[in-house]
């Protein structure tokens, strides 16, 4: 498997496990800090779940995650062999029941990656190569799904575990047709507020 013929990879142990004990932290502290400013209540029982993961904790362009745009943005050139240019990075922490329904991504995901931070169970994410093939893949905590967001669909079965945490990031192409202007995600930098976020294209089976 390879990156240009397939249009994802798999980066085994991408990230070091003092790194990724340190995002762990980051997500456990910030969780915290979302429901104790916005607690759940009957009437919202995940109120930082998404459009695209309802049962879910999400969070866009956290600090941590935006810095490991700029950490990890060199071995994912080298593993695209393209000169990238950081949009933006997800946090989301999957609860029972949550799904992640297959799509395609918008433009400032070109070039993506998904970091497992941290699992109880296997939870496969699957990508559909340009020849029809689905792909299963199963990551641990510290591996990279390298792939390209914008050709490749990819989803995820409904989760059965209890707690799944998982980091987006994502780049454009410096030379591409997508810049400059979706660097930063149109924002006048990173960890920068984004006011409205466009949805991704859903796919039916």
């Amino acid at each position: 498997m390879a990156f240009k013929e397939d249009k994802y990879e798999i980066i085994r142990n991408a990230v070091h496990p003092e790194v990724i004990r340190f995002i762990q932290l980051n997500f456990d502290i910030h969780e915290y800090a979302g429901y104790t400013h916005k607690p759940p209540n009957a009437l919202q029982r995940y109120p930082y779940g998404d459009p695209q993961s309802p049962n879910s904790f999400a969070f866009y362009s956290p600090l941590y995650g935006d810095s490991l745009l700029v950490y990890l943005r060199d071995m994912l050139e080298q593993t695209v062999n393209k000169k990238l240019v950081e949009t933006y990075s997800y946090m989301r922490i999957y609860y029972t029941g949550g799904t992640l329904e297959k799509h395609i991504d918008r433009p400032s995901c070109q070039f993506s990656a998904t970091l497992c931070v941290k699992k109880d169970i296997d939870w496969s994410i699957y990508f559909q190569k340009e020849n029809g093939e689905e792909v299963e893949v199963e990551l641990e905590p510290g591996d990279l799904a390298v792939y390209s967001g914008c050709i490749l669909p990819h989803w995820r079965k409904p989760y059965t575990g209890n707690r799944h945490y998982q980091m987006f990031l994502h780049y454009i192409d410096a030379q591409g047709e997508f810049s400059p202007k979706h660097k930063w995600d149109e924002r006048p930098c990173l960890w920068y507020p984004k006011t409205q976020m466009p949805t991704r294209k859903k796919l039916e089976d």
